[in-house]
């Protein structure tokens, strides 16, 4: 007979723990704000992977590397806000006002760097396409 429940978890006078490590002793609450948080990192990652890398194919690798920089500066500070943010929502700092205004300062300033490539740019397709990336996601 295979045993269930706590008795599975016993091997002769051993006690295995059911859940163990730095994760087993977070509170719920404790789980959701880690996996909330690491989310909003990697929201990070993602914007650099796909919007970033993409534009080495797209231009030439001295363009591409100002641009991806962009990007990355942009997930950078998305990333730092979220996670302001979040501990705002915690009462643990205050309410992160001047980080979101620079955020959305850097994120205009992306956004017209992006539409003067594009019209003042190379006049290819594909470098079009680049600051259309660009503007489009950030």
């Amino acid at each position: 007979m295979v045993p269930l429940g706590t008795a599975a978890l016993r091997y002769g006078d051993h006690v295995m723990q059911a859940s163990g490590g730095w994760w087993g002793r977070k509170s719920t609450p404790g789980k959701v704000e880690t996996y909330t948080r690491w989310s909003f990192h990697f929201f990070a990652l993602i914007e650099v992977a796909s919007l970033g890398l993409p534009l080495f194919a797209q231009v030439g690798a001295s363009t591409a590397t100002w641009l991806a920089a962009l990007v990355a500066v942009h997930a950078l500070i998305c990333s730092a806000t979220a996670s302001r943010a979040l501990d705002w929502t915690r009462d643990r700092r205050a309410r992160p006002v001047r980080l979101m205004w620079f955020l959305g300062a850097v994120t205009v300033l992306i956004a017209l760097v992006a539409l003067v490539l594009r019209e003042r740019g190379p006049a290819d397709d594909q470098a079009q396409a680049a600051a259309s990336t660009l503007f489009v996601g950030c």
